[in-house]
């Protein structure tokens, strides 16, 4: 597949499919994005409107610096700091055009809609082990009901403490 060429801001950059490190952040950002609701990969528009202020991020993410291989992209990925400075860069000098451009083609060369569905179904999964009664992970993920180990409940005998 031939890589996707731009250039923002006076920088060009290239995509490619995602590597795996690239393809977490996504679904961590998504994940977040979509807070447990439902996520339609149908039509790229609504998917980049429902992305709102992420935009940035995800071209961040996904957008490789020209000279730069995937291996040394990796490296600045996991650089403290290196997203959100380049986050904060793509929301000043990305246009409207290059922001849908770049994101249509992200769902074209990620075949992005397997993703979605994919993250969807676990979405979905979490939520039903989260709600179900006898269901060994807790709605908000600690069990409320029983306290924690150093905590006392007080009983007749023992009077709380206000």
């Amino acid at each position: 597949m031939d890589n996707n060429v731009y250039e923002i801001g006076g920088k060009k950059f290239y995509q490619r499919p995602l590597c795996n490190l690239q393809q977490t952040m996504i679904e961590e950002m998504l994940f977040d994005t979509f807070k447990g609701g439902e996520i339609s990969a149908d039509d790229p528009q609504t998917f980049f409107r429902a992305l709102g202020k992420n935009r940035g991020q995800l071209m961040a993410i996904c957008l490789i610096p020209d000279g730069l291989s995937i291996k040394e992209f990796v490296g600045k990925l996991q650089k403290l700091g290196y997203v959100a400075k380049q986050w904060e860069w793509f929301d000043l000098e990305a246009g409207p055009g290059d922001r849908y451009k770049a994101i249509t083609d992200f769902f074209v060369c990620n075949q992005i809609g397997l993703c979605i569905d994919s993250l969807t179904n676990l979405m979905a999964w979490t939520t039903e082990k989260m709600q179900l009664p006898g269901s060994s992970l807790p709605a908000n993920g600690l069990n409320k009901s029983a306290p924690l180990p150093q905590e006392e409940t007080p009983t007749a005998e023992t009077p709380s403490v206000r």
